[in-house]
């Protein structure tokens, strides 16, 4: 008889350590299920902070763009009358350049930024 109660309790001990056990993975399952929403919450929001600062970039390269090509037509225009007078345009032609290297930087910028597919 000792033997059979021996048993009981050891099939006893067993039980309660599986059922722990179990509990502890349903824990663990719970806490997984709010892991999952917070990151989903986190990350969707990070998704359109990040769409936002493109299009802010995208603005900010066209400004750069439109006020070289602005600045290379005042040059140009500035050259021509330079000619016309016979006075020096070494200057303009500087700003020339420059609004030219702008001008393809900003061009540089937007191709490789390509903000149209976050619109």
């Amino acid at each position: 008889m000792k033997t059979i109660e021996k048993v009981y309790k050891e099939l006893n001990k067993e039980e309660l350590s599986t059922h722990k056990v179990e509990l502890g993975l349903l824990d663990d399952l719970k806490k997984s299920e709010s892991d999952l929403y917070a990151a989903s919450q986190k990350s969707g929001g990070s998704l359109g902070a990040v769409r936002k600062a493109i299009q802010n970039a995208d603005k900010l390269f066209t400004n750069q763009l439109r006020v070289a090509e602005n600045a290379e037509e005042i040059a140009d225009k500035f050259i021509r009358a330079a000619k016309e007078l016979g006075v020096d345009s070494k200057i303009a032609n500087g700003i020339k350049k420059l609004a030219a290297s702008l001008e393809a930087d900003a061009e540089r910028r937007i191709k490789s930024l390509n903000a149209d597919q976050y619109n």
